[in-house]
């Protein structure tokens, strides 16, 4: 399984179950429920790829070759290079570029909770200097010291729910798969939902049975220091409407929890997509690595690589059909070489026309063995490749 069959098949598995959330579960007042799911659909959209896909792992690219070309004449004194993976390349700088921005947010709160937040009891308190605020993160309730006792009342309880319940964790383990599949944007709204039950959860229990007064607090403080996304500030201004809304809303009768059930039948279709996609891989013979079996040293050919090439320029032939057709482009196969060096299952992953990919073919196979890859520990395994051959008329 590549990385782009992996990233594909987890982001179907998260679209797929988020969707009962967007039409249904986010309705009700199960708020505990709907924590829980949020989490398991995250958690399942990571795991549920390699629990379909069996044994496999994940080969981040295959091996490339640099292009050759085949024509009337194919010069012989090229060399073998690793071909750049521009898929990998992208994806991998913007885990980069995410991952950079987020480890920043997370050294300037850790600075706040850890360096300028004053311990008093059990409570933390803000220099007077910061606006007004409070919020919790981990175990630790940080808070502004200009609050009134009634005020911090309700904020302790609330914010004690957060740290007690451990929220933050949650919000990690989103903000990890934000950074991961930064390309997704579901992720980011889950996030932002996932931030908003917790608050629900929390105002639940704050507020008690005496709703109308801790929501004038809520309100007074509302325009306090924005929150920042790790961590749950009593007064986050964005989610402000929909806490005062789900605090007044009739809570869900007990029968609507079999509502949940509905999640059953897209778990389903999770599974369904990655086992079609894992179908289709093994029908087209694409090589299956065991866990642990990655591959640390990449075939080469014997002789070496001028050896490969002076192969390939010499038993290339350009098809008569292609040439009276004048068809030309870039044929690019991709083959697997064995435990034993043998060249397997090639295939052309970019075709140009059944004649050209034919003869592309036909050369991989006739290749001589190779030696094998290896892992870390010395042991030979399968390792793809991908050649590019570009047919080219004078």
């Amino acid at each position: 399984m590549t990385l782009f069959e992996y990233l594909i098949r987890s982001t179907a598995c998260f679209a797929l179950l988020y969707l009962p959330y967007l039409l249904l579960f986010r309705r009700l007042t199960f708020f505990q429920w709907q924590r829980f799911y949020l989490l398991l659909t995250g958690a399942a959209s990571v795991v549920l790829p390699f629990f379909v896909a069996g044994g496999e792992t994940i080969s981040v690219q295959a091996y490339w070759l640099k292009e050759l070309l085949a024509g009337s004449e194919t010069p012989a004194g090229a060399e073998s290079v690793v071909h750049t993976d521009w898929f990998s390349l992208v994806y991998f700088s913007g885990v980069f570029v995410f991952a950079g921005l987020f480890l920043f947010r997370l050294s300037r709160l850790l600075r706040i909770v850890f360096v300028k937040a004053q311990k008093s009891g059990d409570l933390h308190f803000l220099p007077e200097s910061y606006p007004q605020t409070a919020f919790s993160f981990f175990r630790r309730i940080v808070l502004h010291p200009g609050f009134s006792e009634g005020e911090k009342k309700y904020i302790v309880k609330h914010e004690r729910t957060h740290a007690r319940q451990l929220h933050t964790l949650d919000l990690l383990f989103y903000e990890w798969l934000c950074v991961f599949a930064w390309f997704n944007p579901l992720y980011r709204l889950a996030r932002k939902q996932l931030a908003e039950t917790h608050e629900f959860i929390a105002d639940e229990q704050a507020c008690g049975d005496d709703a109308v007064h801790y929501q004038r607090v809520l309100v007074a403080h509302v325009l306090g220091l924005p929150a920042a996304s790790l961590t749950h500030s009593f007064s986050r201004p964005g989610s402000l409407q929909s806490r005062i809304n789900m605090m007044n809303k009739t809570k869900s009768p007990k029968a609507a929890l079999f509502g949940y059930l509905l999640a059953v039948p897209f778990l389903t279709g999770a599974m369904m997509i990655s086992s079609f996609t894992l179908k289709a891989q093994e029908e087209t013979g694409v090589v299956k690595v065991s866990k642990g079996d990655q591959v640390e040293k990449q075939p080469g050919y014997k002789g070496g690589n001028e050896a490969m090439v002076k192969f390939l320029s010499a038993n290339i032939h350009y098809p008569e059909d292609a040439k009276k057709a004048k068809t030309a482009g870039m044929v690019v196969v991709n083959f697997v070489v064995d435990e034993n060096g043998k060249v397997t299952k090639a295939q052309v992953k970019k075709s140009v026309s059944p004649s050209l990919d034919a003869e592309a073919l036909r050369v991989i196979n006739s290749m001589p063995d190779w030696t094998p890859g290896e892992t870390k520990e010395g042991k030979k395994v399968k390792a793809e490749m991908n050649i590019p051959i570009r047919f080219a008329l004078d």
